[in-house]
């Protein structure tokens, strides 16, 4: 696929506009081009992406942990912890939820 080939290669900007026509079509593809997204340091693009896709699939464990993150990461810590909390409604045994929570909630 060619936005695999062009993160591979580095190729931000292809694997960008390549995510945009696929997520398109399909919205599966939503998660990858947000993390494109953030990569190319768009991310209140990335954010709106992310949201708009869990908006339609709430039950996506995988994705609400690369929200999480991706707010972690931004220092969003209030939208980390609801993420997280959100993952650990989903499954309680989640160990990276529960350590990123407890982190939070310690700097906190």
């Amino acid at each position: 696929m060619i936005s695999i080939l062009a993160l591979q290669l580095n190729m931000l900007p292809l694997a960008e506009t390549t995510l945009a026509e696929l997520s398109r079509l399909n919205d599966s593809f939503l998660p990858q081009y947000a993390h494109v997204l953030r990569l190319g340091g768009k991310g209140q693009q990335a954010l709106e992406t992310y949201l708009d896709y869990l908006g339609k699939y709430p039950q996506d464990l995988q994705v609400w942990l690369k929200l999480a993150l991706f707010m972690r990461a931004v220092q969003q810590n209030e939208a980390a912890i609801t993420a997280f909390s959100r993952v650990l409604e989903l499954d309680p045994n989640n160990l990276s939820a529960k350590q990123g929570l407890t982190e939070l909630q310690t700097q906190n």
